[in-house]
């Protein structure tokens, strides 16, 4: 009986010792389905939380570096940007609850020098042994802050992150369609926010120039827009401030219309050619004093270690083949082909780039034929875009590579126009390289080789409005953000999406990203009456079917409709239709509205406004097909400022700064009998 009480004895004091300790320690630790995008490497929770005071200190080290201060300031400001916490920047030791500490102590040197740890529990630390660590420990921090029942609270537990590759890039494309540089700002905030690290700006090409060449001035033609190099250094500087690098592109020898445009005497025959027949002269010694000025000036402004030469799609090489500037530099060069003489030419570039201006170059994977001597040093990086066999072979040799897989990574623009799916994305790894099945909307990946150096992945936007690049992008864009963060983290396609709906749209609201969108748009025509637009000259369009069509019994010269409003900068969307190929839509912007005539308006046509931004070798009538007669053609029109971008279904038609812009009415003045329009909105801009 006794042993019976003794044991009796001992399991309640066991069970009240067991009970004792569920009361005095924290709730157990639980690996998190977090929202966190891009996902951490580890992270683990407690079943409570850290009340955020309404004004936080941030606590730095006193020999803190002017970096750590610096990254403390772009916490500070996001912390009021997104979620209205006033917060101070301030170096010491005392901790209050709530504090957040910016900390290299106990970090492991050795590791990746973006890694970090985020610990939560009375106060906030982060850890990290480089200052980069700590900046993405602030992103993933600012991510982590939640709204619980009106309070901004944080989940006690512990992160360690490190990303998986170095190169975790974006790709724009300004010179096509100019971008402006607070939209440049805000993309480049919207990167550090999920970890990306390398802006890619593509500043030159057939279309125009958008940097400011002071060696060259003709370059930047008369009216054009282009960023002046002050503004690309503050850019800069603004990208190494939220821990992202810019990157430029000069693209040559090919896509060079309107440098050629510019300076004839860069082509072989002195002429100015159209997009696709343009190269420069690959024998003329002013070719080569013209990409050292340029390179140098470039990299004067951006402090990048990186320079892109770009040299893809050398469509016109053949000319080289009469010139007798060029056969006279292949015979030098000891060139066996034209496609070892375009070698040689690109290999000069980046020894200019590399020995002269100490910058590493890189190129477009076309700009090198791998079954063709000579090629570049392994100090060349080779970005990758399309061609399986050409990427696979660099893979196999151990070239240091950035993955650009057309298919899916260009998100808008060109061949793709509006992009593949998120799912089409979300397959892609960095090591696989995928062509476009046409029509299908799927990819064909190949494996690249394990020999392969892969710095990481850059998604592209090529050729597209920037208020178009935003409506298309997301969340496209931030699952290849997480892939080339934490690729060995295999998350599936509901969750992302339930965590981009959940948390991260807000997020972006919050950032400023689809700041045109909050605009209110308003109906110039819904299919059912003309009660937006009054009619100066005799009535010559009619409302049937829902649709504003052209009468053909009247006079089509005098009859046309204005809106009642005046629009300065907007977004104009409507469908036309008309009964054989004509580019003129007969939509009118910057109408007098006191005039009765047209003349003074602009009316908006396929055709490039002239007479300075018909591509160089005129207008090529080809085009016409991608705008089809007989079919319902959806365009865009843009205005901002100065600049008018037309966009007809995904492709970007033309980006002009040569319309006499002003503050007016809209107006439609029919082309031809029978052409019709329906579904017209109007978006007014700031």
């Amino acid at each position: 009986m006794k042993n019976r009480l003794h044991e009796i004895t001992l399991s309640l004091c066991l069970w009240m010792l067991i009970a004792l300790q569920a009361c005095m320690t924290p709730a157990s630790k639980e690996s998190s389905a977090s929202t966190l995008l891009p996902q951490p490497m580890e992270a683990s929770y407690e079943n409570s939380w850290l009340s955020l005071p309404s004004d936080v200190s941030i606590v730095l080290a006193i020999d803190a570096s002017n970096r750590a201060k610096e990254i403390a300031d772009v916490l500070a400001y996001e912390l009021k940007e997104r979620l209205g916490i006033k917060a101070g920047v301030r170096a010491g030791t005392t901790q209050e609850e709530g504090t957040i500490v910016f900390s290299h102590e106990g970090a492991n040197v050795q590791a990746n020098p973006e890694g970090y740890e985020l610990t939560i529990e009375k106060n906030v630390t982060i850890r990290a042994a480089d200052e980069q660590g700590l900046l993405w420990g602030a992103q993933t921090l600012l991510q982590s802050i939640e709204n619980k029942d009106g309070a901004l609270v944080l989940r006690r537990g512990a992160i360690k992150d490190q990303p998986a590759r170095k190169w975790r890039g974006f790709f724009l494309d300004p010179a096509r369609s100019f971008l402006q540089l607070d939209f440049i700002r805000r993309t480049i905030r919207v990167m550090s926010a999920y970890k990306l690290n390398v802006l890619h700006l593509h500043l030159v090409d057939d279309e125009g120039w958008r940097f400011e060449t002071k060696a060259f001035p003709k370059c930047n033609a008369p009216g054009e827009p282009y960023y002046k190099q002050d503004e690309l250094r503050e850019l800069a500087a603004y990208g190494k401030r939220y821990g992202v690098d810019i990157v430029p592109e000069v693209d040559f020898p090919g896509h060079s219309c309107s440098t050629i445009a510019a300076y004839p005497q860069l082509d072989c025959e002195g002429k100015t050619r159209p997009v696709d027949k343009a190269i420069l002269c690959g024998g003329k010694a002013f070719t080569y004093e013209f990409i050292d000025k340029v390179i140098g000036e470039v990299a004067s402004v951006f402090p990048s270690p990186y320079f892109h030469i770009g040299g893809d799609e050398p469509f016109a090489i053949k000319r080289w083949a009469a010139c007798p500037h060029c056969q006279k530099r292949m015979k030098e060069k000891k060139a066996n082909s034209l496609q070892a003489f375009y070698h040689t030419v690109i290999l000069e570039f980046t020894d200019i780039i590399q020995k002269k201006y100490n910058k590493k170059p890189i190129v477009w994977n076309d700009a090198f034929d791998p079954s063709v001597e000579p090629l570049p040093s392994k100090d060349v990086v080779i970005h990758l875009w399309r061609g399986i066999a050409n990427a696979q072979a660099f893979a196999q040799a151990g070239y240091s590579l950035i993955n650009s897989s057309a298919g899916p990574l260009y998100l808008s623009g060109f061949m793709l126009l509006g992009g593949l799916p998120l799912d089409a994305v979300h397959d892609w790894k960095v090591n696989r390289l995928g062509d476009p099945n046409a029509g299908d909307k799927t990819v064909n990946y190949a494996e690249l080789s394990s020999n392969a150096n892969f710095l990481g992945g850059e998604a592209c936007v090529w050729a597209t409005e920037q208020g178009l690049i935003e409506r298309r992008i997301y969340p496209r864009l931030l699952s290849m953000a997480e892939k080339v963060w934490s690729d060995s983290i295999q998350g599936n396609l509901a969750d992302l999406e339930e965590r981009y709906k959940s948390t991260h749209q807000e997020l972006l609201k919050k950032m400023g990203v689809w700041a045109d969108e909050a605009m209110p748009k308003q109906t110039l025509f819904d299919g059912k009456d003309i009660e937006q637009w009054e009619a100066p000259g005799n009535q010559a369009l009619i409302v049937k079917d829902n649709e504003l069509i052209a009468d053909a019994s009247k006079n089509m010269a005098k009859g046309w409709l204005r809106s009642k409003n005046s629009y300065r900068n907007f977004v104009l969307n409507f469908e036309y239709w008309a009964p054989a190929q004509i580019d003129e839509t007969g939509v009118y912007i910057s109408c007098d509205s006191e005039n009765n005539a047209l003349s003074q308006g602009q009316m908006i046509s396929t055709r490039p406004p002239a007479p300075i931004d018909e591509p160089p070798g005129g207008f090529d009538p080809a085009t016409r097909q991608l705008y089809p007669a007989q079919t319902w053609n959806r365009y865009e029109l843009v205005v901002r400022g100065n600049i008018a971008t037309l966009t007809v279904g995904e492709r970007l038609v033309w980006s002009s700064a040569h319309l006499n812009l002003k503050l007016g009415a809209i107006g439609i003045a029919p082309p031809a009998k029978g052409v019709k329009y329906r579904a017209i909105t109007i978006r007014p801009l700031p």
